[in-house]
């Protein structure tokens, strides 16, 4: 119903638009506006619907009925993950980036389908015994699960300070402690008493819902806002020497923290020290996050492959770059191919850094750095002609050709044309 209602809108708009009039269609684009609307809409559907009782009931019980046997198969996925990491260990997951998050979906879609599978918990409707078991076990899983993604989020606030997406994260762990706590009872407790079929899954529920909401009020107020929060835990970790003033991130402050991060670098532009105080006032001036340096970001060293293997990679290549460079993105050792070729005949060898899907020249300057000159666009084509680019890297016939248009020179500007992106026509092959 609000689609349908969204759709009409638009189709409106686009009406008055054809004819000069414009105003429906800036006012569909302003949030004060559209967020209540829908609200109000989903809640009048609501509403409509609860007249016929019946019917919502019997498609909400075939809904759930569908989901709950999805149980099965998120219960033995997180089970086979949480038995393959002690073979595997931790760093793989570290290294993604985002392994808080993905473990806490992970148990966010344990909750759901385990409550699709419970439903009202009554004898006369309780699920067959295979999801029986698996709500059980599944509630299991929630401790470990939680246990990773409190683990990683604590290394992570370690190492780089609270951020407005790690106090949130933080707060949908904390809820999470209680749903494993209260799940884990559940399933656990008939081995020492006897209880109805995971009956303390209903208080847990109830106590997990004050809990969320606690913790959304406390978001939304001085208590516990995540940009103030954030913004005083970054300006002390600068202050004790956690972070340099060149690796400080001063983006956050101008961009990301609201009114408290603004004053924050209002105060670091009046610092002692030079360099902060210059960096600070160079973020007060910019219009937009992406003119400044992503400097929160440390150095990385690039893992590349040398292709022949037996060709090492000079020394200077492999250095630690920072976000903005190509080689910033090659974290894995199969990530990332490079090749050495003298390209332009100069006696040198350049370097071609492939990706499944590009390939990068660099060059040395005159003073010995390696630096990015450009792209090569290649078309990616079905078959063979659309391989991966680090399998092209070893052709054997890989070599430098000349262009078949030149140049164009406009006086101060010179203009180089991009070809259109042909694939190469299949030949057919006779039987």
């Amino acid at each position: 119903f609000t689609g349908a209602f969204w759709l009409l809108l638009f189709l409106g708009a686009a009406l008055f638009r054809v004819i000069g009039l414009n105003f429906l269609s800036e006012l569909l684009g302003k949030e004060w506006f559209s967020i209540p609307v829908t609200c109000l809409v989903f809640a009048v559907a609501v509403q409509l619907t609860d007249v016929r009782g019946a019917l919502i009931r019997g498609v909400r019980t075939v809904a759930l009925m569908l989901l709950s046997w999805l149980l099965l198969v998120i219960t033995v996925l997180v089970a086979g993950f949480l038995a393959a990491l002690p073979f595997t260990g931790l760093d793989g997951l570290w290294k993604t980036g985002s392994a808080t998050a993905l473990v806490l979906s992970a148990a966010a879609a344990l909750i759901v389908l385990i409550n699709t599978a419970y439903q009202d918990g009554r004898e006369d409707n309780l699920p067959p015994a295979a999801l029986r078991l698996a709500v059980r076990v599944a509630s299991v899983l929630l401790t470990p699960l939680i246990l990773i993604a409190v683990w990683g989020l604590s290394l992570r606030i370690g190492q780089h300070g609270l951020t407005p997406d790690r106090i949130i994260a933080s707060a949908c762990a904390l809820v999470g402690v209680l749903y494993a706590a209260g799940y884990g009872w559940a399933a656990l407790s008939p081995l020492w008493r006897k209880t109805a079929w995971m009956k303390p899954l209903e208080r847990t529920n109830v106590l997990a819902a004050v809990l969320t909401v606690l913790v959304i009020l406390a978001l939304f107020s001085p208590l516990a806002d995540p940009a103030r929060l954030s913004v005083n835990d970054q300006m002390a970790r600068l202050k004790r020497g956690a972070v340099s003033a060149a690796q400080f991130d001063y983006a956050f402050l101008r961009f990301g923290a609201g009114k408290t991060g603004r004053a924050a670098l209002a105060e670091l532009a009046k610092s002692s020290d030079a360099e902060i105080a210059r960096r600070a006032k160079a973020a007060q001036t910019s219009t937009s996050r992406y003119d400044l340096v992503e400097v929160g970001t440390p150095p990385r060293q690039p893992v590349i492959a040398p292709w022949p293997a037996n060709k090492p990679l000079p020394a200077a290549f492999l250095a630690p770059t920072t976000t903005g460079d190509p080689r910033f993105a090659c974290g894995r050792d199969d990530n990332c191919l490079a090749a050495q070729r003298d390209l332009n005949g100069d006696g040198r060898d350049e370097i071609l850094l492939a990706t499944a899907y590009n390939i990068a020249l660099f060059a040395q300057d005159a003073e010995g750095r390696w630096i990015h000159q450009g792209d090569y666009h290649v078309p990616h084509c079905p078959g063979p002609a659309g391989r991966d680019l680090r399998e092209a890297l070893k052709h054997p016939d890989l070599k430098a050709v000349a262009s078949p248009w030149p140049d164009l020179n406009m006086g101060a500007v010179t203009g180089r044309l991009q070809p259109e992106a042909v694939c190469p026509t299949p030949v057919a092959v006779n039987p």
